[in-house]
């Protein structure tokens, strides 16, 4: 237990644990599946209560200062800053990046629960306090940009749907003018 410790030597534990903690969630984070990151999960759908992400406008303004977070982009990695194609594998790759990242996040917030545990009460409860200011905000914009996302993906599968439905249908139509007409 740290409760006997120096406060400064106190805080560089608290400190370099969290980084080792953070590390650890990192290298895991990267190691596991894609398919560990499939926004079907239930960990990763939407609930009842983001009321389709709305919940985050109106409680906690997320559009007014979600840019002006800082984010990590890995060497050839994915940046998650702005939506720069249409493509249907492009957003599922931006989805599938949201999970990864909202899970590494939530998986960040755990050492609080070790933090508190071996410090006095008020170094304890300072460094969990800043942990989860830390790791919150992240996990509200993936989950906020994933329900966006999801719902842009649907309007672009069932146009694409449409588009194709009336390609066969224009098809259709030319065969039997053509048929017709002879």
């Amino acid at each position: 237990m740290l409760s006997n410790e120096n406060t400064w030597l106190a805080a560089a534990w608290n400190l370099g644990l969290i980084l080792a903690w953070d590390l650890i969630v990192f290298c895991c984070c990267r190691a596991l599946n894609d398919n560990h990151f499939d926004y079907n999960k239930y960990i990763y759908r939407e609930k009842y209560w983001e009321n389709n992400g709305k919940w985050y406008n109106k409680w906690i303004k997320i559009k007014s200062w979600k840019n002006f977070l800082p984010q990590y982009i890995s060497k050839n990695g994915f940046s998650k800053k702005s939506l720069t194609s249409l493509s249907l594998t492009y957003i599922d790759r931006f989805i599938l990046e949201t999970c990864r990242a909202e899970w590494a996040h939530k998986n960040c917030m755990w050492v609080a629960v070790l933090i508190v545990l071996i410090n006095k009460i008020l170094m304890g409860i300072t460094f969990c306090t800043v942990v989860l200011l830390i790791n919150l905000p992240y996990v509200c914009i993936q989950r906020y940009n994933r329900i966006r996302l999801i719902n842009l993906r649907e309007k672009i599968v069932k146009s694409r749907r449409s588009e194709f439905e009336n390609e066969n249908v224009m098809d259709f139509v030319k065969k039997i003018e053509l048929a017709n007409f002879r």
